[in-house]
């Protein structure tokens, strides 16, 4: 007797904004080792600024459907162009005044200029004129700009701002839109980085 023929329906959720921010936060944590360094914090902001982008395509497409079928061509023009305007989009629909001249947006938009130094690299070239009574006190080299993006001080201020934000953003989109947060999942960076599930067909 031949088995019977079923089928199987399978579904799965991957929340990449979150499976980006652990990686950014794995990555930071390999940047405090002596072979992290330089590059594993580079890679965490990085991956840092990316998960918030993740973060606004998903409560744009869970909260805005519609607009979001048009995203390449509403966000490619101001006044809700590249990611900082998917944030005033989402927060001018939620109700969230975000304030430009301070923290956390100042972080972000240092990161977005950072970002596209990154996508658009070019070289840098420094110079610096040193006044010295003694040589021995001229510095041995220059810090490229990138390094300066990824001291420890820097790095805690991205991490924090990018989460203030977040979480700023997700609870004004809460307060504002509660039935669909409600079933938005993966919504901030906490939680599962996706969800599976299926059934058969009796």
């Amino acid at each position: 007797m031949r088995p019977t023929t079923r089928r199987a329906h399978l579904h799965a959720e991957f929340y990449r904004h979150n499976t980006l921010w652990t990686g950014a936060e794995v990555l930071r944590n390999l940047g405090n080792t002596p072979d992290g360094g330089l590059y594993a914090r580079l890679a965490a902001t990085l991956f840092a600024y990316l998960a918030f982008e993740g973060l606004l395509n998903h409560l744009g497409e869970g909260l805005f459907p519609e607009d979001w079928k048009n995203e390449k061509s509403l966000f490619s023009q101001a006044p809700f162009k590249g990611t900082l305007g998917k944030l005033s989009f989402i927060a001018a629909r939620c109700g969230l005044t975000v304030h430009r001249g301070s923290r956390p947006y100042s972080t972000l938009k240092a990161l977005d200029k950072q970002r596209s130094a990154l996508v658009h690299p070019r070289t840098e070239r420094r110079t610096k004129t040193v006044v010295f009574t003694d040589a021995r006190r001229i510095p041995q080299r220059l810090e490229s700009e990138v390094a300066q993006w990824v001291t420890d001080r820097a790095l805690a201020r991205v991490f924090d701002d990018v989460k203030t934000m977040a979480s700023t953003l997700v609870a004004a989109a809460g307060s504002a839109h509660p039935r669909t947060m409600h079933h938005l999942y993966g919504a901030g960076f906490t939680g599962a980085i996706g969800s599976q599930g299926g059934h058969i067909e009796p």
